[in-house]
């Protein structure tokens, strides 16, 4: 009898990690529309701000990263990885020039390869010409690999994984 008990033990064990395994975003995600949504005010990488992280697994898979205060308001910094492109958007707002800016960072070549301005005009060049590409290009490849560490070790899988499982 006690042998039954253990093993309906470890099989009741089994059947739960095997649940959770199938989809680590089950527990925390919500989903509405067929897009995967969870804000994340308590354990984002960056500092002094959440996360709204949004998933699209249809035709055109996405992860969007969207920068929050620490109540869950969001700003207008975001980062959409699209892997039908290969590619990281970045979105990022200067308030003090009251615009923004595109960043866009080849996931293949783990590079910045493009900088548009608030009106999508391309500012590569000049931001090159002016000793900003370096920092912008630093900047970028590490939010994303922050972002991509982040989101392994809170869901256990990639971004790339999340975006393209069923």
């Amino acid at each position: 009898m006690k042998k039954i008990t253990i093993l309906l033990l470890f099989i009741s064990i089994a059947i739960m990690i095997g649940g959770c395994a199938k989809d680590p975003l089950a527990k925390t995600f919500v989903e509405t529309d067929g897009v995967l949504s969870y804000t994340d005010t308590k354990t984002s990488p960056f500092e002094d701000s959440g996360l709204l992280i949004s998933i699209e697994k249809g035709e055109k898979p996405y992860a969007k990263f969207v920068k929050t205060d620490l109540t869950g308001r969001e700003t207008a910094d975001y980062y959409l990885f699209d892997y039908a492109n290969n590619e990281v958007e970045k979105y990022y707002y200067v308030s003090a020039m009251g615009t923004g800016f595109y960043y866009y960072y080849d996931l293949e070549q783990e590079e910045l390869v493009r900088l548009e301005g608030d009106d999508h005009t391309d500012s590569t060049q000049s931001a090159k010409d002016a000793g900003r590409w370096e920092s912008a290009s630093e900047n970028t490849s590490m939010e994303v690999k922050v972002l991509e560490a982040y989101f392994i070790d809170k869901y256990g899988i990639s971004i790339k994984e999340a975006v393209k499982s069923n």
